[in-house]
């Protein structure tokens, strides 16, 4: 039995009208079905016999204050002649650390993070350093605050007359990114954020550049399906779907999951790849952190992470099925 999901247009939680007992999902992507493939599917499961809920497991214990969400920017390094750039920030020599993300305010209505430097394949101008802020609600971005800009010129240029990194721009783009993150820490004292914690959670794309199990589609590859009361939940995306299942059981809950890059002339479509997930307990809130794969090798793209409101008993279902398994 194969279940169809389509992109809905608002967010499902807590359970469907109609419960498939479908163990995969194909999906309909812009009118046209997305070929079945062996990871996009496991093998039908039989209607299983009820059994007692599986017990909970503990969960990690909140982050000390030591770890709550910040950017620290470095003391600017000595520059060294004989290099043309160096590892810090847009290829200058002092480093942004971002700690404690991504954050949730004290209501869980807002959520927090940093978006990484996008490098180009060659120049450091190209790097950028964003912090954001998204409402968990409508999953969209409220503010953005750029932190550093490779293409600030602010400091007379990027490189000097023979190539290199230019001092005089690297020290512009310090003072530059020591004033924003200020700012950014000041935002984060005002509104009580908390540090997110990581989930365990089995999550599948298109893009399979993650560690997840590969079940037994009867072809004798892959890892035994487990009995159904032991199964994980899953959070599967395809398209612009997505869903929480549990294989061979049901679909926990459904999602619109607009979540590939947008069409570019030279590095074509990025293709989002699930990459970890985080959770607040307090305001049920999960975040996925996406990046997002295109096939052009000097084609770089933003690693984003999307806000995901859940039930408790989403969470709990979690919990209770851990994967991998204590004794696998």
């Amino acid at each position: 039995m194969r279940t169809t999901l389509c992109a809905l247009g608002v967010l499902v939680l807590g359970g469907c009208a109609e419960v498939p007992q479908a163990d995969d999902l194909a999906w309909e992507d812009g009118g046209e079905p997305v070929g079945v493939l062996a990871y996009e599917t496991v093998p039908d499961a039989s209607a299983a016999e009820p059994a007692p809920p599986p017990t909970p497991v503990e969960v990690a214990a909140p982050a000390d204050e030591g770890q709550r969400p910040r950017l620290v920017v470095s003391a600017m390094r000595r520059m060294d002649p004989d290099r043309y750039d160096d590892d810090g920030a847009a290829l200058c020599p002092f480093d942004v650390v971002a700690t404690g993300f991504p954050a949730i305010n004290t209501d869980g209505t807002k959520l927090a993070y940093w978006i990484a430097e996008h490098l180009s394949s060659s120049d450091g101008e190209d790097a950028l350093g964003t912090f954001r802020i998204v409402d968990v609600a409508t999953d969209q971005a409220l503010e953005d605050v750029v932190v550093f800009d490779g293409n600030d010129g602010s400091g007379g240029g990027a490189y000097d007359d023979e190539g290199r990194i230019s001092a005089r721009h690297c020290r512009a783009l310090h003072v530059t990114a020591k004033t924003n993150a200020a700012t950014v820490n000041a935002m984060l004292a005002d509104d009580g954020w908390r540090t997110m914690q990581p989930l365990a959670l089995v999550m599948r794309d298109r893009a399979m550049f993650n560690d997840v199990p590969q079940w037994d589609d009867g072809s004798g590859d892959g890892e035994p399906m487990p009995p159904a009361n032991e199964r994980p939940v899953e959070l599967v995306h395809m398209g612009k779907t997505a869903a929480f299942r549990i294989p061979g059981v049901k679909v926990l809950a459904r999602l619109d999951a607009d979540w590939d890059g947008a069409w570019e002339s030279y590095c074509g479509g990025y293709t989002a790849s699930l990459d970890e997930a985080f959770v607040d307990r307090d305001s049920s809130v999960i975040a996925v952190q996406v990046g997002q794969q295109s096939g052009p090798c000097f084609c770089y793209s933003e690693t984003l992470v999307h806000a995901i409101p859940v039930t408790p008993e989403i969470l709990a279902t979690i919990d209770a099925r851990p994967w991998p398994r204590d004794d696998a």
